[in-house]
């Protein structure tokens, strides 16, 4: 009897090779035990790095080329407190001290939800001209094209730059009746009257025409104060014609998007906080305290699922019988799959039906072989996607995409960015808070 790597080889009375004494572990290259006393040849066993990579990756303990539990090195990158060697190893590419730090605003490094380094997403600063973006929000021009911030100009349809009006007033043409001003110069009738662009004959001190007060409410007059009289709600400035048919006060409880709300009937100085999702310029217009991209957002992620009602998919091939709803069906057995081997380029596509708030993304397939290589991530809330959020994503067989502050996304894609001699398949894919 001969041993050899470590091994201890018998060759039982039926000629079955026996294998005692294996480490616990094999290393990635192949592993050979022969018998060449006995004349036997040499066998070869090898086992699949990517399950190797995958094992080491969700074995609980520090292990491998890992610098946290289950992460960092060639697993995924670690979150807020984990250790580190380096900025990949962190979800928020911020490594000090030997240890993960959550993002700032002023760290010089775009991590979290910014959409550029220090700016947009949920950061206050807004970015300049040519920073990235992803939604018109993340832009102190307010627009944002092709995944760029770009300059204000008199006809982006956005009230930016010294505009007193959406392209007009400042350095472009004057505004029209009824449009927000500063001076009188900013209007197209030359009167500018308590900030609102009004014609000439809204300043005769009679009711004339169709106003609806002396001096407001019509067509062409500035919305009129509380008290004075209307017939619709156009005609105040708080768009509330009451059933007296006189300007009502602004209300918290009135159903109408005015005031100083951000959103209807909350926000502002004097309404409640919005609820998730609701509209928001800064974190006191939020029940959470939290605004994000001009939305109110979880203050801490909780793991609670999100409803799959309403999603919709598409891919860019399918399986003949396989459907892009398998992945958010609720049944892990049946699965989307392409039906062809892995390309850079394929993709995988889904519309939550409307705007979601999250924490994590989790991606599941039951055939391992058939998980993704490599893959970008995209989150988007409107138009076309902007850069990727995440990029290379190695595809174990449940990929678990964390975020370190919420994301605000009405629309997911995978893309693939490496080859494989596998299909690519999901079985699941689900949101969580």
């Amino acid at each position: 009897m001969r041993q050899r790597a470590g091994a201890a080889g018998l060759r039982g009375s039926e000629g079955l090779l026996i294998l005692v004494g294996l480490p616990p572990r094999l290393p990635l290259a192949a592993v050979a035990v022969g018998f060449a006393a006995c004349g036997f040849p040499e066998y070869a066993v090898e086992e699949d790095p990517l399950a190797v990579l995958a094992r080491i990756c969700s074995d609980g303990a520090v292990s491998g080329a890992e610098t946290g539990v289950d992460c960092g090195g060639s697993c995924p990158p670690c979150a807020e407190n984990e250790p580190c060697l380096a900025a990949r190893d962190c979800l928020t590419l911020r490594c000090e001290a030997g240890v993960c730090q959550a993002p700032g605003c002023e760290d010089g490094i775009k991590n979290g939800a910014e959409s550029d380094r220090d700016c947009g997403g949920q950061c206050q600063a807004r970015c300049e001209t040519d920073a990235t973006c992803g939604v018109a929000a993340d832009c102190a021009s307010g627009v944002c094209k092709g995944a760029v911030c770009v300059a204000p100009t008199c006809g982006d349809q956005t009230r930016n730059g010294d505009e007193t009006g959406v392209d007009c007033g400042g350095s472009c043409a004057g505004c029209g009746s009824g449009m927000t001003c500063a001076t009188d110069r900013d209007c197209a009738s030359g009167k500018c009257v308590q900030l609102v662009c009004v014609a000439q004959p809204c300043t005769d001190g009679v009711r004339d025409g169709d106003e609806s007060d002396v001096d407001c409410g019509g067509k062409d007059c500035a919305p009129c104060p509380s008290t004075a009289s209307c017939n619709e709600d156009a005609d105040c400035a708080s768009a509330s014609c009451g059933k007296t048919l006189h300007c009502a006060d602004s209300q918290c409880d009135d159903g109408i998007f005015n005031g100083d709300e951000t959103d209807v009937d909350c926000g502002g100085a004097e309404c409640r906080g919005c609820a998730e999702l609701g509209r928001c310029q800064s974190g006191s217009d939020c029940q959470t305290d939290v605004c994000q991209s001009g939305r109110c957002v979880p203050a801490a992620a909780t793991g609670q699922p999100i409803s799959q009602a309403g999603w919709s998919g598409k891919a860019s091939q399918s399986f003949a019988g396989d459907k892009p709803s398998d992945v958010f069906d609720g049944d892990s057995t049946s699965i989307w799959s392409t039906g062809a081997v892995q390309q850079p380029g394929m993709s995988f596509e889904l519309d939550f039906g409307e705007l979601r708030a999250f924490y994590s993304i989790e991606v599941e397939c039951s055939v391992q072989s058939d998980a993704a290589a490599s893959m970008d991530v995209y989150l988007w809330q409107s138009g076309e996607p902007g850069a990727p959020v995440r990029t290379h994503v190695v595809g174990f067989p449940e990929t678990s995409i964390q975020f370190a502050t919420p994301q605000v996304a009405r629309y997911l894609r995978l893309v693939l960015t490496e080859s494989k001699s596998a299909w690519w398949c999901i079985g699941e894919l689900n949101l969580y808070r």
